[in-house]
């Protein structure tokens, strides 16, 4: 009985609407960056946005700069000579300025360099403050009261001169405030008073009396002569001051006490005014005096949360950027997709595995894994909660399905059970509706997987695991049938036909007994969690991605991750009006076009988690599609989903070769071409989109020319590396929402690699050259000694022929004269008479003979030496004309003189001295008729003379003939080099000269 009162009261409790329809909200998605993503610490004094869009980040230790994937920490360097607690300054011109204990210094972003502009003077103690930037020129305020002007392009100081406000020391406490510039006109606010200055005259326009106790962290403009900042009190306030009547008027405050310091700041967002308000963001109206909404994330939840904001900073997108006190940074984005999001803030009660919209009524129905039934209204308030099911203690339940009977009802599956269950429209009674069998048996019990297969407004098909249960909306009757011996998820209502996959079996059963009236075998899918038609294909979403068949089971197409597919894992599925299709899965939702690209949706833009949950889906009649997952509940008109990825630039961060970052006369992204040597091949590359989104919404990719065939994804943000070959690449970079294999690159970086000097054209070319001036030095070489050899025989054959020819001609000289003897005695001996002439004749030819062996004797010994003197050579002489004295003794032979005892001869020039000396005194002897044959010898200077000469008949040497011995004279002149002359007359002899 008790247990029975409990379960009312609770039921009673549950049917109250919760009233939380309070105060308007603005639902944007966050995004939060703090130590653990690589912030240096959690208290950021500066932040500002340079012209690629980089955050820059400034704390009391140091400068970093966030490229939307990873912190960089800027150490001092060249231009940048200090790093601590600066402050950051973007120009109109875009130049980003950072000031610092030295003075100023300029970020070069074509150079990726600091530039020191301006150095601070010696006597100011404290680093500089920007009052702003009015007519080119900007406006410094130092710690002496000073105000200096500079020329905003070069930086040269125009004038510097006291503004006659108070000084203020190094201490933060005594740090001025400084509001925005409005028409040259700033308010300035040190040591309790305001002062209105115009920077461009000068002039200081108006003073505040003493005021009391404000925030210090913001100095804003409420009208270009009314500053804005917050009176900070029990409870701080929005005010603006009237410098003629001396007022503070309030504008804003919550009557809520808080307990942390307070921080207040207020920027112009778009069209909109925020402001951030202790730990609050507000939507504020005109007048700075009403909320217009108030700033949460996709659940409602209050931003930023546990932390007050010291600076509202936004990026070239237009994105809100919170600087927090100790809570790091947030991104609030600009661009939201129109998804809605239904939950609670128990996360147990979340997990939604159904869904049923009805509008009509104000109702949205979400069907939880063990946390009972949640209804929201269509502004995603939550109506209803019911947790526990009558008759079912306090244990709670879990809905896998849910329909509508015709009379406005809804009835639900709940697992574990047997029976169906019915919510009264009014959502005020839950009853149990039995669940029948065709044949009379008990209805087995539902399992944990549910689908809503079909209905229209007299039946509906509920699905769970291997039953199915028509639902009679007229009269609320539910028969379960079974259509699957094995375990399925769900089925497909399709051409009359009900079409469902098991067991790797694809089988289409009849709609009136439910039984198979075709089976296709349909492995290789990791099992099909849903279907979809168009009418005329059927789309299986699997675990292998979505295969679309045809009516007869043939697969037309599959898209996967090799297609662009994002995840593989096919939760729920929907077509929109434009025949896209809609797709939960574990990394979110992602539409596929009708034209084959991707959008992926993921939590970061407003989904309760990136994991949905199998068939946890409905499509309203006005086309809205709901989806269910691990954490609530999310829907979106398809048609109102935009694409923001219109703005993307790509930026080559970082390139390091051989794991060492490239160092450039520019900056990386700048960089267009390298050229690097052979043995710099090993490369890694960084790049990001940059863009409206967060730089993890876009599906990055890569190519390179000459390595890859097909273009690359590139999960998780990797650096894409490479071992090159020497040769010549292009790099290609590309974003967008979905990986496009036919994506045309958005920025290239060409690489080459020069190869080794023993690969470069030049040294080829000279190798190949000289291989083939070696194989000519060979082959000629070869031609050369055969040549040789040739030559060599020739040589040796003409050598013995020359060496035939001297002899000859020695033999010739020589044993001429003898042979003359012999022959001219022989003929004296046939016609002498007396008898003692003829012995004398044989005597003679005795020695003749003798002689000639004598000549052959000196001949070959002569040619066996290799040098001769001259006196030698005289020798020989004397011993060949001596004998002729006896054989001509009518010719008186006469020689005279010495040769130079010095001089010395070569074999052959000695022989052929000889030889010539020979062949003269042959010639002489038998062609002359002499009485007289002379032979004198001298030395001229350094030259040796022989004469020879006789007082013979002579001869007319214009007509010489070309005998033996003339010719053989002057032929061994000609070739020993030294010189002969032969002069001579008829009837006057003849003289011969040789000159050595």
């Amino acid at each position: 009985m008790f247990k029975k009162i409990l379960f009312q009261l609770l039921l009673l409790c549950s049917l109250l609407p919760l009233q939380s329809m309070g105060q308007a909200k603005s639902r944007y998605n966050f995004f939060s960056y703090n130590v653990n993503e690589g912030l240096l610490q959690s208290n950021v004094l500066d932040m500002a946005f340079d012209q690629n869009n980089f955050c820059w980040l400034s704390f009391t230790n140091g400068i970093q700069k966030f490229d939307g994937n990873k912190f960089t920490d800027i150490p001092t360097q060249p231009g940048l000579p200090d790093d601590k607690g600066c402050q950051f300054f973007r120009q109109q011109n875009g130049s980003l300025l950072v000031f610092h204990s030295g003075g100023i210094s300029k970020y070069n972003i074509n150079k990726d360099q600091f530039e020191l502009v301006y150095r601070k003077s010696a006597g100011v103690h404290s680093k500089l403050l920007i009052l702003g930037e009015s007519k080119k020129q900007l406006y410094l305020f130092d710690s002496s009261a000073n105000i200096i002007v500079l020329d905003e392009s070069n930086y040269r100081q125009i004038r510097i001169a006291s503004s006659g406000l108070p000084s203020y020391g190094p201490q933060p406490d005594n740090f001025p405030s400084v509001s925005n510039v409005i028409n040259g006109k700033v308010h300035i606010y040190i040591n309790g008073y305001l002062y209105h200055w115009d920077l461009v005259t000068g002039k200081l326009l108006n003073q505040s009396e003493k005021l009391p106790p404000i925030s210090p962290y913001f100095i804003g403009h409420y009208s270009e002569d009314e500053p804005l900042f917050f009176s900070l009190g029990k409870v701080a306030s929005l005010v603006k001051y009237d410098y003629i009547t001396k007022k503070l008027i309030p504008l804003f405050k919550e009557d809520i006490q808080y307990t942390r310091s307070f921080r207040g700041v207020v920027r112009k967002w778009s069209n909109k005014t925020i402001m951030s308000y202790y730990n609050r963001l507000y939507e504020m109206d005109a007048g700075m005096n009403t909320v217009m909404a108030a700033i949460t994330d996709f659940r409602n939840n209050p931003f930023p949360g546990n932390s007050s904001v010291n600076k509202i900073v936004t990026d070239n997108f237009d994105n809100v950027f919170l600087v927090t006190i100790n809570d790091g940074i947030k991104k609030l984005r600009k661009n939201n997709y129109p998804i809605r999001y239904f939950g609670t803030s128990s996360k147990e009660n979340n997990y939604v595995i159904s869904v049923y919209a009805d509008k009509s009524r104000n109702n949205i129905l979400a069907g939880t894994y063990g946390g009972g039934l949640m209804i929201f209204d269509t502004l995603q308030h939550l109506k209803k909660h019911i947790e526990y099911l009558p008759g079912g203690g306090d244990e709670k339940f879990s809905v896998n399905s849910i329909t509508q009977n015709a009379a406005g009802d809804y009835i639900f599956l709940v697992p574990s059970r047997q029976e169906a269950y019915l919510l009264s429209k009014d959502l005020g009674t839950i009853k149990p509706i039995p669940v029948k069998t065709p044949d009379g048996r008990p209805a087995t019990v539902y399992g944990y997987f549910g689908s809503l297969v079909n209905e229209n407004l007299t039946l509906a098909i509920l699905q769970s695991e291997k039953e199915i249960y028509l639902v009679d909306k007229h009269n609320n009757q539910i028969t379960q049938h079974n259509i699957s011996r094995t375990f399925t998820h769900s089925s497909l209502f399709f051409q009359r036909s009900l079409v469902v996959h098991s067991n790797d079996q694809l089988t289409f059963l009849d709609t009136n007994y439910f039984k198979p009236t075709k089976s296709i075998a349909f492995p290789n899918t990791g099992g099909v969690r849903c279907y979809l038609t168009d009418g005329k294909n059927i789309y299986l979403g699997s675990n292998k991605g979505i295969f679309m068949i045809s009516a007869e089971g043939k697969i037309l197409k599959q898209f996967n991750k090799t297609t662009g597919l994002p995840d593989e894992c096919i939760y729920a599925m929907q077509f929109d009006a434009g025949n896209n299709i809609w797709c939960s899965t574990n990394k979110g939702i992602f539409k596929i076009s009708a034209n084959g690209s991707f959008l992926q949706l993921t939590k970061q833009d407003g989904l309760q988690e990136n994991e949905f949950n199998t068939n946890a889906i409905y499509k309203t009649g006005d086309g809205e599609v709901f989806f269910g997952g691990v954490n609530g509940l999310n829907s979106f008109l398809p048609a109102a989903i935009p694409d923001f990825m219109v703005d993307v630039t790509i930026y080559l961060n970082q390139v390091k070769v051989n794991n060492i970052p490239l160092k450039r006369d520019i900056a990386t992204w700048n960089l267009e071409k390298i050229i690097l040597p052979y043995d710099e091949n090993a490369l890694s590359l960084e790049f990001i989109a940059s863009g409206p989104l967060n730089i993890d919404q876009y599906t990055h990719q890569y190519k390179m020319e000459g390595v890859d065939k097909e273009w690359i994804k590139n999960d998780g943000m990797q650096p894409a590396r490479y071992v090159l070959p020497p040769g010549s690449y292009t790099f290609n970079m590309y974003a967008a929402s979905y990986f496009d294999k036919e994506a045309v690159a958005l920025k290239q970086l060409i690489i080459i690699i020069k190869p080794p000097f023993y690969k470069t054209g030049w040294f080829i070319t000279l190798v190949s050259l000289l291989i083939i001036l070696l194989v000519i030095y060979i082959v000629n070489s070869y031609n050369k000694i055969h040549y040789r050899k040739k030559m060599g025989i020739l040589i040796t054959q003409r050598k013995v022929q020359e060496e035939k020819e001297r002899i000859a001609m020695e033999l010739h000289d020589s044993i001429g004269a003898y042979a003359n003897a012999v022959l001219y005695n022989t003929e004296l001996l046939e016609t002498e008479k007396v008898e003692q002439e003829k012995k004398r004749l044989m005597k003679d030819l005795r020695f003749v003979s003798k002689d000639i062996i004598t000549a052959l004797r000196e001949t070959i010994w002569a040619l066996k030496a290799d040098n001769y003197s001259a006196q030698e050579c005289l020798m020989r002489i004397r011993n060949f004309v001596h004998p002729f004295s006896r054989y001509y003794p009518a010719i008186t032979f006469k020689i005279q003189g010495d040769a130079p005892p010095e001089k010395h001869l070569p074999y052959g020039t000695a022989l052929n001295i000889v030889r010539i000396v020979q062949e003269s005194v042959n010639n002489a002897i038998k062609h002359s008729n002499p009485t007289l044959i002379s032979l004198t010898s001298a030395t001229v200077g350094d030259q040796w003379r022989l004469i020879i000469s006789d007082d013979g008949t002579g001869f007319n040497v214009n007509d010489l003939s070309d005998g033996n011995g003339l010719k053989n004279m002057n032929k061994r002149a000609a070739e020993l080099g030294f010189y002969i002359s032969i002069t001579s007359a008829e009837n006057s002899g003849t003289v011969i000269t040789i000159k050595v």
